[in-house]
């Protein structure tokens, strides 16, 4: 993101406008691309459920959907909706990972589930929704298209 940031502003110091408007839409795309898969997402833990912040879409699973957690590769989550990953949630390395090791946010879900299942607050499980709720990014999705446009279009001038 800094280097795209740091090549829009080295092409307009140049003053090579030309070159600003073919590459700038390029350069903005990547660090948008950049952004949205290593900043942006996020895991968030709370009493109302689990919410998976991911790059394209953010997915609020309440605790009564939830019938499973797994974090040997990030975080997954199955649900009486289906399976959902959670980007923000590091896979486990190295000996972690042989040794059958989880991710620091599929333990955290887990002991939050598992405590909410012990103190009977998930005794008698309703699902609120016909689908999943879930959100799609559609600021992101259509930043990202008007760049990749405003690319496709730069490149045939």
């Amino acid at each position: 993101m800094a280097m795209a940031f740091a090549g829009i502003c080295a092409l307009a110091v140049a003053a090579e406008w030309n070159q600003l408007r073919g590459l700038g839409p390029w350069l903005g795309l990547l660090a948008l691309l950049a952004w949205s898969a290593y900043w942006s997402p996020f895991v968030e833990v709370s009493d109302g459920g689990v919410v998976l912040h991911n790059p394209a879409r953010t997915i609020r699973m309440p605790w009564p959907a939830i019938q499973s957690v797994s974090g040997k590769y990030g975080l997954r989550l199955e649900t009486a909706y289906g399976r959902y990953d959670g980007w923000a949630a590091p896979v486990p390395v190295g000996r972690e990972r042989l040794r059958g090791g989880e991710s620091e946010a599929a333990t955290l879900v887990r002991t939050r589930l598992q405590q909410l299942q012990a103190e009977g607050h998930l005794d008698r499980i309703t699902v609120e929704f016909a689908t999943a709720p879930v959100a799609y990014r559609v600021i992101e999705i259509g930043l990202a298209a008007t760049l990749l446009a405003l690319g496709i279009a730069s490149a045939r001038w």
